[in-house]
């Protein structure tokens, strides 16, 4: 072997339809070798001329698991970045496994190397330009190494210091609900078919991040709403995860310390639950099994403060409760035939809208669907509301049971909600191209629907979401890539910079939606926070140290829990578990600083 030197072969293209080629070592004579250089110390320094490409194939061999961050550290340098990594826990309900990630970045690749708090190298990761769909591609065991191909340029990191970080133990943090006084967290691991082992429900103070209590829900139903009095919150579970067992627990805590002031405990497994608040009181639907269906469903109102049965009665066996707060007037129930409205005080009927139509079966069977607006956890529930009410959505005055508005349902469509006034409506284009056959074929438009005008504006072509107002711009995603028209008329004042085929719908790389500062955007968009220039839309850079992610099939909590503002104070819920404070007002001084953007 002495007579030998190996010499790394980069295939070519390295990558193809989702196939990433390995360098090669290969063994040759010495004697056939021209010339060699020693391979210097800090390859991927900021001074280092040597190609992201040689140091992607170098890195291939030379940064396997369990190399100490040591060796790292002199093979490719410093990091420019350091941040809490993703969960490194892969055993299914296992206590989360935090480390760090450094990151070197490139304007044509950055670079990702992951390592446990011991200090040993868990994973790697290539973020690099690319042309045409997103995609992500894994290779090796437990996706130890990943090649990121986005369609966006990358993004910048900007460093930004929040005013507090509290780590959750469950992969996602999402807002649920806030007082003046306390933050209600929901923790998720982000499971689903079989792979969902916990959730948790935790309050913090918003003055410096601390945790006050924690309730834990396993892998069954959490619902929590907090009492309008800002003091309570109620929460319902079926599941115990530290006694191994289903059962149906309604309790009223209180927000400061996390005391039960009341609760109710059954057994019941055969019974699906959900709860909500109105006036004054607790709703509890118990409704029957699958194989029960003939039966009716219990509807039971307590008093919420003593936990005290007000009324009781039988509904329909496919009933839900539509109550979103303890402000709003009625027991809000909606079967197959109507949505009522009953007296929590004395379940006398107020009020009943008939349902016309059939629901679109999409609300269904597609669990990407939210429907309804955005929820904002710091404003209280409107008593007015969007509700989609068998083939229409409805704006209902929920003291009285008027509609307001009607937007009935065509096929293929979709509704968006942007506020009371404006709708986005997704519709389905039929085209002679499109045989059924591929999804690639589909073609969409969405309009602008103007409730108190009683008609469309304009349309644009591509699927709309996300929409948010401000002034006479509408911020929105155009399949998925951030744009912005003109509220009047849907001229494009801008779009942000990509390579995505016509046909990438990408709608899901943005949990939560816009938030709007004075002269910059902020958005969850794929991994990254990213910061966009209001006037131009052009991608300023990724806030350090937030690690975002979309988990399947929580489109509400993603929506409305991942990132939000009150007064001063931004919140956003990562994915590796943490919640953070920043304030608006230092962020938008760093930034100016940064982009000399003034006034």
């Amino acid at each position: 072997m002495e007579q030998l030197g190996g010499v790394l072969a980069n295939p070519e293209p390295w990558q193809k339809d989702g196939e990433i080629y390995q360098p090669v070592l290969l063994w040759v004579q010495k004697q056939d070798i021209a010339a060699e250089t020693a391979l210097p110390q800090g390859i991927f320094a900021q001074s280092s001329k040597i190609s992201t490409d040689l140091i992607r194939n170098i890195a291939s061999w030379m940064l396997v698991p369990g190399v100490d961050s040591s060796y790292v550290e002199k093979l490719l340098g410093a990091p420019q970045f350091m941040e809490t990594c993703a969960n490194l826990q892969m055993e299914n309900g296992q206590p989360m496994q935090l480390g760090k990630t450094w990151r070197y970045e490139r304007l044509d690749g950055h670079f990702l190397v992951t390592f446990s708090k011991e200090g040993k190298l868990e994973r790697t990761s290539w973020i690099i330009p690319g042309a045409g769909g997103s995609r992500s591609i894994f290779t090796g065991v437990e996706y130890r190494y990943s090649y990121h191909f986005i369609n966006s340029p990358l993004p910048e990191t900007l460093q930004l210091n929040p005013m507090w970080r509290q780590q959750g133990d469950l992969d996602f943090a999402y807002l649920l609900a806030a007082t003046p006084d306390i933050l209600l967290i929901k923790g998720d691991d982000g499971g689903f078919s079989g792979m969902h082992q916990s959730s948790n429900l935790y309050a913090v103070t918003p003055s410096d991040g601390k945790k006050l209590w924690q309730v834990e829900a396993g892998f069954g139903i959490l619902q929590a709403e907090a009492a309008d009095s800002g003091d309570m919150v109620t929460v319902l579970t079926n599941y115990s995860p530290e006694a191994k067992r289903y059962e149906i627990r309604l309790r009223q805590i209180r927000l400061s310390d996390g005391k039960i002031l009341w609760e109710m405990k059954s057994e019941d497994q055969g019974n699906n639950v959900e709860m909500g608040l109105a006036q004054n009181s607790v709703i509890m639907l118990e409704a029957p099994s699958t194989e029960e269906k003939n039966h009716a469903a219990q509807l039971s109102v307590f008093n919420n403060t003593t936990g005290k049965l007000i009324w009781k009665q039988e509904v329909a066996a496919e009933a839900h409760v539509l109550n979103e707060g303890g402000q709003d007037p009625y027991v809000l129930v909606q079967d197959h035939e109507a949505l009522k409205g009953y007296d929590p005080s004395s379940g006398q009927m107020k009020w009943t809208v008939k349902l016309q139509g059939q629901r679109p079966d999409y609300v269904s069977y597609d669990a990407y669907y939210p429907a309804g607006p955005r929820v904002n956890p710091f404003e209280p529930p409107a008593s007015r509301r969007w509700m989609l009410l068998g083939d229409r959505w409805m704006l209902l005055d929920l003291r009285t049971g008027d509609s307001l508005a009607e937007y009935p349902l065509t096929a293929n469509e979709r509704i968006k909600m942007i506020n009371e006034r404006y709708l986005l409506v997704q519709r389905k284009k039929e085209t002679t191209a499109n045989t059924g056959v591929s999804r690639s074929e589909e073609h969409y438009e969405s309009a602008l629907y103007d409730v108190e005008r009683g008609q469309e504006l304009w349309a644009l072509a591509g699927r709309a979401s996300k929409g948010t107002i401000a002034g006479d711009i509408l911020y929105l995603l155009d399949d998925g890539i951030p744009t912005a028209v003109r509220l009047e008329d849907g001229k494009a004042v801008w779009q942000m910079n990509h390579t995505a085929t016509e046909t990438d719908n990408m709608s899901y790389f943005a949990g939560g939606g816009y938030i709007v500062l004075s002269h910059y955007l902020l958005i969850p968009y794929g991994r990254d926070l990213l910061v966009i220039d209001r006037q131009s839309g052009e991608m300023l850079g990724r806030i350090q140290n937030m690690l975002m992610g979309y988990a399947e099939l929580r489109e509400l909590e993603s929506r409305n829990g991942t990132i939000n503002i009150s007064g001063d104070e931004l919140y956003v819920g990562t994915a590796n578990g943490a919640i953070v404070q920043f304030s608006i007002r230092e962020i938008e001084q760093r930034l100016a600083e940064l982009f000399d953007n003034q006034g």
